[in-house]
């Protein structure tokens, strides 16, 4: 993705660094371009969102935020 955002807000997110960035969204060009300027060491996302961006995918879960959070911590401490 290429561009220039000129949102303040979106600026200042993308100013920090992070250790893990959540994709909480489907496919979606601009948050997809906002989070491809974010600068985390790990990030995940869903099967319906940009694959090249997210390091760990989740598939068929993305309006059930109780499977999700289950499924993450789960990820999370194997990770650790």
């Amino acid at each position: 993705f290429y561009g220039n955002i000129v949102s303040t807000d979106a600026n200042e997110f993308i100013s920090y660094n992070y250790d893990l960035l959540i994709n909480y969204f489907g496919d979606n060009e601009i948050l997809t371009l906002i989070s491809s300027k974010v600068n985390a060491k790990f990030r995940i996302g869903f099967d319906n969102s940009n694959k090249d961006i997210n390091d760990i995918i989740f598939s068929n879960i993305f309006n059930n935020f109780a499977k999700f959070s289950n499924e993450f911590i789960k990820y999370l401490e194997k990770i650790k």
